[in-house]
């Protein structure tokens, strides 16, 4: 059986571009009751990640409703968790290290607005884009976010409802808005999570 050219063959360039059908299956899978059975869920969306994003590393786990604007510029390293909610707005480079948690409802943008340029109204003004790294054993909190242009270092925990502007150095608590430094990790020193 031979299948049909719906867009008859005028739009042939958009039958060849796969990763645009895959981020909508993406999309259009967390709007079903499937999405909710998290063995099940995982395994779909593991599979389309491997089409989604520029890199993905072994045993990357995906919960439901997690918004990414494209995928092609994101990288992410082994074993990183990506919990519900989370939004993924790589219009620039964003790359995470193994092991990494990014947390329910956290924010990852690239981009910012232009809000000098008086000579343009405010919604035309342009945008920056500027890439986001954030190293391997770290933790985006719960409802944070991390702006355009920071690097995180490795082990670093960023506390709930955070807004991260600044480079953040190798094992560090920090919150707030914006982030500051609460507490350096020290190897067996327990009392961070006090």
């Amino acid at each position: 059986m031979c299948i049909r050219d719906r867009f008859g063959g005028a739009d042939a360039s958009l039958l060849a571009d796969d990763h645009a059908y895959y981020l909508m299956l993406w999309r259009l899978f967390d709007k079903t009751p499937a999405s909710m059975m998290a063995d099940y869920a995982i395994k779909v969306r593991r599979i389309l990640a491997e089409k989604v994003f520029k890199h993905i590393g072994e045993g990357v786990i995906f919960h439901h409703d997690v918004y990414i604007l494209s995928g092609l510029n994101t990288s992410l390293g082994n074993g990183v968790f990506v919990n519900r909610g989370a939004t993924i707005d790589d219009r620039g480079p964003i790359n995470v290290g193994d092991h990494t948690m990014i947390a329910a409802g956290a924010i990852l943008t690239t981009h910012g607005h232009i809000l000098d340029d008086f000579s343009k109204p405010l919604p035309f003004g342009g945008r920056t884009m500027a890439p986001i790294t954030i190293g391997s054993n770290s933790v985006v909190g719960f409802r944070s976010v991390v702006m355009p242009g920071v690097t995180i270092g490795d082990r670093v925990i960023v506390a709930s409802n955070s807004v991260v502007t600044k480079d953040i150095p190798d094992r560090w608590v920090v919150g707030g808005a914006p982030a500051k430094k609460i507490k350096e990790l020290v190897p067996g020193d327990y009392s961070a999570t006090e």
